[in-house]
């Protein structure tokens, strides 16, 4: 994956980003577990209807569910927002993430068959669905010495994708994006 040093964007990612680390610049101040609630709660609050993200799970709820109740709809947009929110703030944290659960037992069908591969050399490719943060299966496997590599989507704002892709490479991520034309622009 070719680097091109800084990344390229415009004013406006900048200062999106800018303000971004401001934020979580000072949610240092904050302890980590109150942090994640707390950040949940903005994005299923005032932050998510200022960001538009309310708006995008409200349209794929309506697209999937035409038929569902406006209240259950608002719920589940709710329950997604704070996941969101959560996973963001865990992800921007990596040391504090792993260290909340420093005995993580790996465990579950195909385990050995995973162990013996990565003992062999083999690769394996997993494919996942996930609920909650989809770096706790990277970096559990990671803190047993199985590096794990992942397909992302590019992000839009490309000052952002370098903290992304930062934070995620400590967890023991080797990021690829999935368009083949993103990997010689990738910003960092």
């Amino acid at each position: 994956m070719a680097k091109t040093g800084k990344p390229r964007g415009t004013l406006r990612q900048k200062l999106g980003h800018a303000a971004i680390m401001a934020f979580f610049g000072a949610m240092w101040l904050v302890p980590y577990r109150l942090r994640n609630r707390w950040v949940g709660a903005c994005l299923r609050g005032v932050l998510g209807r200022l960001l538009g993200y309310r708006k995008r799970v409200m349209d794929n709820l309506d697209l999937i569910y035409p038929d569902m109740p406006q209240d259950q709809k608002l719920k589940i947009a709710d329950q997604v927002l704070d996941n969101a929110g959560r996973t963001f703030t865990e992800n921007m944290f990596p040391a504090q993430f792993h260290a909340q659960n420093p005995e993580i037992k790996l465990h579950g069908a195909g385990l050995e068959a995973v162990l013996k591969a990565h003992k062999d050399g083999r690769p394996i490719m997993f494919y996942s669905g996930h609920f909650g943060n989809h770096e706790a299966f990277r970096a559990a496997l990671f803190k047993h010495g199985i590096k794990v590599g992942g397909m992302v989507r590019r992000m839009a704002n490309p000052f952002l994708m370098c903290n992304i892709s930062v934070c995620s490479t400590s967890m023991g991520a080797v990021a690829q994006s999935l368009r083949q034309t993103d990997t010689a622009r990738w910003p960092c």
